[in-house]
């Protein structure tokens, strides 16, 4: 019984974290102001999407 309730307890937690992370992410989405930031981010995104379309040609 306590083992039962620990787990349901840390999957809650765990959901909670995972909504956190996401709304902190959106925060921080939003908040970009630097050019430095914004480069590197644009960058990674690039390099995604890149990365994702050789994946989907390849398959």
């Amino acid at each position: 019984m306590n083992l039962d309730s620990k787990g349901s307890g840390d999957q809650e937690h765990n959901t909670l974290q995972h909504h956190t992370y996401c709304v902190l992410y959106e925060e921080n989405k939003r908040n970009i102001t630097t050019i430095d930031y914004q480069n590197s981010y644009l960058y990674t995104r690039v390099e995604y999407l890149n990365g994702l379309n050789d994946y989907l040609n390849f398959h």
